[in-house]
């Protein structure tokens, strides 16, 4: 018996499915699409058949969806935003680094410089030199910033 998504016969052009793009090493994303092109040559791959799907994502199936179009519109209409999941901080804190933790020791760093640290700091910086003491801020609204944009993308 094999899962959905790891029998080449399961998948063709057109065909939606939901994979887990290489681009997410925590492999816990799933991308929903239609199939343009399939790169695994074996009848059955442990991990999922390697897909391009029609936005140009490339990943591991993980389950099909539907066998058309028409289908894929169906399930498209039904399928959800996931539900937000409780986190329990102490566990977060008492783990390691992951690609969705990652603990600063001083997240304001650039906010203890002096004028004379941000004139000397090496290498030099331009974000250091254009807003001075700020600069850990405005590198943090960025960094938010281009991660909601990207959810909204999705």
């Amino acid at each position: 018996m094999h899962k959905k998504g790891q029998n080449s016969q399961d998948i063709e052009i057109g065909t939606t499915v939901d994979i887990n793009p290489r681009s997410d090493r925590s492999r816990k994303k799933t991308i929903r699409g239609i199939v343009s092109q399939i790169h695994t040559r074996d009848r059955n791959h442990p991990h999922g058949v390697l897909v391009t799907l029609e936005s140009g994502e490339i990943g591991r199936v993980k389950g099909v969806v539907g066998k058309s179009r028409e289908e894929t519109v169906e399930a498209e209409t039904v399928a959800t935003e996931p539900t937000a999941q409780s986190v329990d901080l102490a566990e977060l804190i008492q783990g390691d680094e992951t690609h969705q933790v990652e603990f600063k020791s001083d997240i304001l760093w650039s906010a203890n410089y002096s004028a004379e640290d941000i004139k000397n700091h090496r290498p030099q910086s331009k974000e250091l030199h254009k807003y001075g003491k700020a600069t850990s801020k405005i590198i943090i609204a960025k960094s938010l910033g281009s991660g909601l944009i990207a959810k909204t993308r999705r």
